[in-house]
């Protein structure tokens, strides 16, 4: 069975979730992931949330913006964890009372902002973002979004591992604490 067919048969069981990091179409982002440093994950999940925080209406928006904005001054050092904490389970709350589109969306990047604390919820973004993609745009157009979308993952995140180790910009110190919190 293919991808795309794996993909369409969880989305005819109705499934929540149409993707796992074990998917085929995941696994070399995966693999990528793991060997980055916890900074390098960071700025990605960044960059990448802020693109799908764009695709959202307005309210959703602003609440995505605020969540990422908090968890980047985390990153910072410049508030605590609680502060982040309470800011990503707020977005993933209200994401509950959305559509399925915008549901997956801001689960997305409520794991994505997530990766300061523990990279491991970096597979979170795609999972959830692929799986809009899926919703919204049909199998066919959809599956063909994310498989253009996960080379640009790839893509981005090999630039932060090259400029992550970047001396002049410091974060909070428990991200250079490399220990495997995968």
């Amino acid at each position: 069975m293919t991808a795309k067919e794996e993909t369409a048969k969880r989305l005819h069981l109705r499934r929540k979730l149409l993707f796992t990091k074990t998917d085929p179409l995941l696994l070399p982002l995966e693999e990528k992931l793991s060997v980055a440093s916890r900074i390098a994950v960071a700025l990605w999940a960044f960059e990448i949330c802020g693109k799908i925080k764009d695709e959202l209406d307005r309210e959703e928006k602003e609440q995505a913006e605020e969540a990422i904005e908090i968890c980047r001054q985390w990153m910072n050092g410049n508030v605590k964890m609680n502060k982040a904490r309470y800011a990503i389970l707020a977005l993933h709350h209200s994401a509950g009372e959305k559509d399925p589109v915008t549901q997956a969306k801001m689960h997305a990047i409520a794991q994505g902002i997530s990766c300061v604390h523990t990279p491991g919820h970096a597979m979170g973004i795609p999972i959830y973002y692929f799986t809009s993609l899926i919703r919204e745009y049909g199998i066919e157009d959809g599956f063909e979004k994310c498989m253009k979308t996960i080379k640009e993952y790839e893509e981005i995140l090999g630039e932060y591992c090259k400029t992550s180790s970047d001396s002049s910009v410091r974060y909070a110190q428990f991200l250079y604490n490399e220990r495997n919190y995968k």
